[in-house]
């Protein structure tokens, strides 16, 4: 049974007598009920409209007698207000938890609609249910209800749902979706506004172009970018309007069509957009070099050239650009003058990269004679083009520039000799391994790899000791385009750790070990992740012990934490003496002596208990936290009652102290119940969640009354806890516990 409920917005009673049957009145009349309802608790009336809560209910709701702590089942909440069938306490409106509670299943909706032919009811039962169940849009689309996705196009309450909608019906093309996502588009506070925006585009209907020309005006980039996107696709029948709108005054509204003109290169624009290349707004001829560009019309060319001598740079930026799409050979002679004396660096670059587009003879001597430019950023575009062009003639030149005073244009030169391919870069690009920018050894590693000359495979080998995660990944990639193959074992491991062939440098054994501690020190160094390496290690096990021991006295911190973590989880005991060492040496580092305690937690030797109850004394937080830790994983007996000091030590941090109840909980020994009774009652929440899950574990019903006190508790989580430390207690006694 489905049936509407209704609240009072004066009291907060759930009224007890329902409206109608919900289905059958949506199918009666495939609108909202409407009316009145009188509280029968309050007696105030209020209309529907006020009352209704907005949400079904499933049949069967879980509440909790706030007098009792009774779970009951309830049909909706008709228990509020009523008393409580165990305790005889009237349930108040407030006060009470509801445990669970659902909505109606929409599948059996569905299932009711379906049985109707009529699109019409469909469509009402559908637009009845927006604020109760999200309709789904992809299934109305492959059902072809396009009066539905009308409908949802049309429901402003959900500017996302609206928006999903009008994805769809652009996705369709369907043009008589038109008017509705008009209608949705004068909407400027909706948030999706520019997927209303995308599917007029799809339409490519001229009736929304006039509409759309307005949204060039807004401020907002993304949706005037969308705005611009739309007015591309509906193409050459926006033109006219656009070209109305180009005479305007809104000088967003003129840029930017300028922009659509461009895109969509109707030779009716030229004429109108030349105009403007002579306007007295720099902005205006700007945008305007650039539509005349995308047009592509030779016609153009010389009111660019006249362009280059702009007092604005932007505009001889543009027209520089345009010149290059336009690609006529009459370029070439003012750009490369522009490129040898404009003054902003800018321009000379864009004068670059248009020049890179002209195959003409003339292009590659200026180039190569701008490498000496004095921006670098000229010189580094100018070497990324030389590499494109892979003119053997530059070579030289680009030997030369990898001794440039800017890393940024040493690694474009490396690059630019590997797009060549020349073997008599190689040499030089081997000197460039050496470079203390990572950017340009991460570079000629690349070129060298492309190159493809056997020369180049020791020194990259080499070169594998000493290099970060990226250019070992690089170093490997190019040995293999090479035609390299591993040599020996460490060669192989080195090789199959970048590949991460796991499984192969298990069967490898106790060689990896090296190669994996130099490569796991850069992942710890930068923070990356290592789970995987840590796996395979931990697989090859005992034999590496005796390597690990020894890396114990390397003097690098990163190397004696990753050996330390691994013979944690190697679990030798033949470990334990050395790691005691480490514990007890206060001079030590301190992430060190953390880690040989977390390592000694894992291992599980008993001997390891007292030195480590010995470190709750430590002035370390961290030391302190861990070697808590750490006694819990031991689970020995020894460690409860100095572990229930520490909980009682107010003064002690609130992590330690936290870490002290899970241990006691992990322990799980009865002798540990009245302190975590105790911490049940602690003023931080984090506690009393963790002692109520501890109590749950350690299974002693002593601890039934004061976890269903805990029910009450201020802290939803502390709740939960404490609810399922109920639960596992009394499957622990195999019989029900009344709450």
């Amino acid at each position: 049974m489905f049936s509407r409920f209704w609240r009072c917005p004066h009291c907060n009673t759930i009224l007890a007598k329902p409206s109608y049957s919900v289905m059958d009145k949506i199918l009666e009349e495939g609108t909202e009920i409407s009316g009145s309802a009188t509280c029968s608790g309050c007696g105030k009336i209020s209309p529907q409209s006020d009352v209704y809560t907005g949400k079904y209910d499933v049949a069967e709701v879980t509440i909790i007698c706030p007098h009792c702590n009774t779970k009951h089942r309830s049909v909706m909440d008709m228990l509020v207000g009523k008393p409580c069938p165990d305790c005889g306490k009237v349930l108040p409106v407030r006060g009470y938890r509801k445990v669970s509670a659902g909505i109606i299943d929409h599948r059996i909706l569905e299932k009711a609609i379906a049985k109707e032919s009529s699109i019409s009811i469909k469509d009402r039962v559908g637009t009845y249910f927006y604020g109760l169940f999200k309709p789904d849009i992809e299934k109305m689309v492959s059902g072809k209800n396009f009066s539905g996705l009308i409908k949802v196009v049309k429901y402003e309450k959900d500017y996302e749902l609206q928006g999903k909608a009008a994805e769809a019906l652009g996705r369709i093309g369907d043009r008589r979706a038109l008017v509705p996502l008009l209608e949705a588009f004068k909407k400027r506070d909706n948030p999706f506004r520019w997927k209303i925006i995308e599917a007029l585009g799809k339409l490519k209907d001229e009736k929304a172009v006039e509409p759309l020309i307005t949204a060039l005006k807004e401020e907002d980039s993304m949706l005037i970018d969308t705005t611009v996107g739309a007015l591309i696709e509906t193409g050459e029948s926006s033109v006219e309007p656009l070209l109305t709108a180009l005479k305007g005054k809104n000088l967003n509204i003129r840029k930017n069509v300028l922009t659509v003109l461009g895109k969509i290169r109707d030779k009716r624009a030229l004429k109108p957009v030349l105009e403007t290349l002579k306007d007295t707004n720099p902005l205006i001829r700007s945008y305007s070099a650039l539509a005349l560009g995308d047009i592509g019309d030779s016609t153009a060319v010389e009111p660019l050239l006249e362009a280059l001598k702009d007092n604005e740079t932007d505009v001889r930026n543009n027209a520089a650009l345009a010149l290059g799409n336009i690609k006529d050979t009459r370029v070439v002679e003012p750009l490369i003058s522009i490129l040898r004396n404009d003054w902003w660096w800018g321009v000379r670059r864009s004068a670059a990269e248009s020049l890179s587009k002209i195959q003409d003879t003339r292009t590659v001597p200026s180039l190569l004679e701008a490498l000496k430019d004095s921006s670098s950023y000229v010189r580094s575009y100018i070497a990324e083009v030389l590499g494109k062009i892979r003119d053997p003639g530059s070579i030289e030149f680009l030997v030369e520039a990898l001794e440039d005073s800017d890393n940024s244009v040493r690694a474009s030169a490396a690059k630019a000799l590997g797009e060549i391919g020349d073997k008599l870069a190689v040499k030089a690009l081997l000197v460039a391994l050496k470079d203390k920018e990572h950017t340009v050894p991460g570079a000629a590693i690349e070129a060298l790899g492309k190159i493809g000359d056997s020369d180049a495979v020791e020194p990259l080998i080499k070169f594998l000791k000493d290099a970060d995660i990226e250019d070992r990944k690089r170093v490997i990639i190019a040995l293999e385009k090479i035609g390299w193959q591993p040599r020996n074992d460490l060669e192989k491991a080195n090789y199959l750790i970048i590949k991460e062939e796991w499984q192969e440098l298990i069967n490898l054994g106790e060689i990896v070990l090296e190669p994996f501690l130099q490569v796991l020190k850069l992942k710890m160094m930068k923070n990356l992740d290592w789970k995987e390496e840590a796996k395979v290690l931990k697989q090859i096990g005992e034999p590496l012990v005796g390597p690990l021991i020894r890396s114990l006295r390397v003097n690098n911190r990163y190397i004696r934490q990753i050996a330390l973590q691994i013979l944690g989880d190697i679990r030798s005991r033949k470990t334990v003496d050395p790691l005691l060492e480490i514990v007890i040496d206060r001079g030590e580092d301190g992430p060190v002596r953390r880690s040989a305690v977390e390592a000694l937690g894992n291992i599980g030797d008993k001997r390891a208990v007292k030195p480590l109850v010995s470190l709750l004394k430590d002035s370390g937080i961290h030391i302190r936290k861990c070697a808590v830790e750490a006694l819990g994983k031991l689970g020995d007996t020894t460690s409860i009652d100095p572990l229930a000091e520490i909980l009682k030590d107010k003064n002690e941090d609130g992590s330690v102290r936290r870490s002290a109840v899970e241990a006691l909980g992990r322990i799980g020994d009865r002798r540990a119940l009245k302190p975590l009774l105790e911490a049940l009652k602690d003023p931080w929440w984090h506690i009393r969640r963790s002692a109520a899950e501890a109590l749950g574990n350690i299974g002693d019903n002593r601890a039934i009354t004061h976890l269903v006190e805990a029910l009450s508790d201020s802290e939803k989580d502390v709740r939960d806890m404490a609810e399922g430390a109920v639960k596992r207690l009394r499957q622990l006694r195999g019989k029900t516990v009344q709450l």
